[in-house]
């Protein structure tokens, strides 16, 4: 959140937008609200338990808890060539927010959807403040000192700080709106892929002899993990967390290794130039992986929960073919993916290594990377 004054407070050039983004009835709306709230708050509560006792008191705290916030104003009084006045404006403000989350929420379940699917973003670039919010509670208000003007007071709760599964576009004349489909991800993906394929011979080329072998290995193996990844992604099932996780901690790894090798001070700018065109293929698998998010739907528990008492004598459920079972149910009757990689402790810590160390203030001699690449290479295992 930026606290700080913007160069221009003109709704028009930095408006505050609702947006509704549907997943299951395939839609997307939003809202622009054309007068400022008067009034913001942002509560950040902490997650804890305070017990007292004689001698003192401690706490049991798990953390930051999620942000809570509050817009209260009105919705003027004039009317404009889309509405007849703040009463409408109030009026829609209400059941796009409030009552339509609820709604579309209530369809997807009906649907057999999950109802995460229907999100609620706020976007505020007077503030900038995005987040994905879940409402609390909506509250009309009218006052003898201001009679003509419809007020409300909008709290929320956040659910999410990540509002990138779809992306967001500011564009010139405020929110221009959500783009981003799983058909584009993949052809981004694609065209990552093809690019670094097409243009890494050339930055072979530059890198040193001593460290080319490893490099080479461990590309190929981040390609396997790539073709995995974009197999479960066309299949429409989604990516395994612990695949993805790899993926991702592999590119950062590689992107890195590329950029210690753009540093080396007696290379052409020629050189530099190739190896960083690679650089920014893998850069963009690395947001396209940290974005990527698996969409669940609910599973029919029915049969596990089985009869109430004698409900089954009297038309209910039947005795569960689970009753007196000494096995974990949840896992008897779900289903698990199996991961097609799979990586030794050694490996993981290696990849941390490379992708975790800061080349400016730490630059990594080519002995480290050898080392690291060679113990990673031989402890990843990719089966798809």
């Amino acid at each position: 959140m930026d606290l700080s004054t913007p160069a221009s407070q003109k709704a028009d050039e930095c408006p505050i937008t609702f947006v509704m983004e549907d997943e299951s009835a395939g839609t997307s709306d939003e809202m622009t609200l054309l007068i400022r709230p008067e009034e913001l708050s942002i509560g950040f509560p902490s997650r804890m338990s305070v017990t007292q006792t004689l001698g003192g008191a401690w706490a049991d705290s798990f953390g930051e808890g999620m942000e809570e916030g509050t817009y209260s104003g009105t919705t003027g009084w004039r009317a404009t060539s889309s509405d007849s006045g703040g009463s409408e404006r109030l009026a829609k403000l209400k059941e796009f927010v409030y009552s339509d989350w609820h709604a579309r929420r209530a369809a997807a379940v009906v649907k057999g959807d999950d109802p995460a699917m229907v999100r609620l973003i706020l976007v505020d670039t007077l503030n900038n403040y995005s987040r994905v919010i879940a409402p609390r509670v909506f509250d009309l208000k009218r006052s003898k000192s201001r009679p003509l003007l419809s007020q409300y007071r909008f709290n929320f709760v956040m659910l999410s700080k990540d509002v990138t599964r779809q992306e967001l576009l500011l564009a010139d004349t405020g929110f221009g709106g959500i783009l981003g489909t799983v058909g584009s991800w993949i052809d981004s993906f694609t065209a990552s892929i093809n690019n670094i394929t097409n243009r890494i011979r050339e930055a072979y080329k530059w890198i040193d002899k001593t460290i080319i072998a490893p490099i080479k290995k461990f590309v190929a193996t981040t390609m396997r993990l790539y073709n995995a990844v974009r197999s479960m992604i066309t299949a429409g099932v989604g990516i395994i967390r612990q695949l993805g996780s790899i993926a991702t901690l592999a590119t950062q790894a590689i992107t890195n290794v590329f950029r210690a090798a753009a540093l080396v001070l007696n290379i052409p700018n020629i050189a530099k130039a190739a190896i960083m065109n690679v650089v920014r293929e893998f850069t963009n698998l690395f947001c396209l992986l940290k974005n990527a998010r698996k969409f669940l739907d609910y599973e029919d528990y029915s049969d596990i929960y089985g009869a109430s008492n004698c409900s089954s004598t009297s038309g209910g459920r039947s005795i569960s073919i689970y009753s007196g079972s000494t096995n974990n149910t949840f896992a008897a009757v779900s289903q698990t993916s199996k991961s097609p990689v799979i990586v030794s402790q050694p490996a993981s810590n290696s990849m941390k290594t490379l992708a975790g160390t800061d080349l400016v203030t730490t630059p990594l001699p080519n002995s480290i990377i050898a080392s690291n690449l060679d113990i990673a290479n031989a402890g990843i295992t990719v089966t798809a």
